[in-house]
């Protein structure tokens, strides 16, 4: 499995990348972030994606356009 060498602040892309950056930080539609977690104590997977499922709706009701088809999954990080 390959991974990151560098994890830094998606703040500091105008600083690192000053080309490439443009409004991406800002535009809701950009897909460039995956997000990695660790689960509450007690929590499950299923529990998780459940959880994550029921956000996902309500940011497509929020923003239909930029939402519209997107969709959400908790796999374990060995998975990926």
């Amino acid at each position: 499995m390959f991974g990151p060498e560098l994890w830094l602040p998606s703040m500091m892309s105008p600083q690192l990348q000053p080309r490439q950056s443009g409004d991406w930080l800002d535009e809701r539609a950009a897909v460039v972030f995956n997000a990695f977690a660790r689960l509450k104590p007690g929590v499950t997977l299923a529990q998780a994606d459940a959880n994550l499922k029921t956000i996902a709706r309500a940011l497509e009701q929020e923003y239909p356009e930029a939402n519209a088809g997107r969709q959400v999954s908790v796999t374990p990080l060995a998975e990926r």
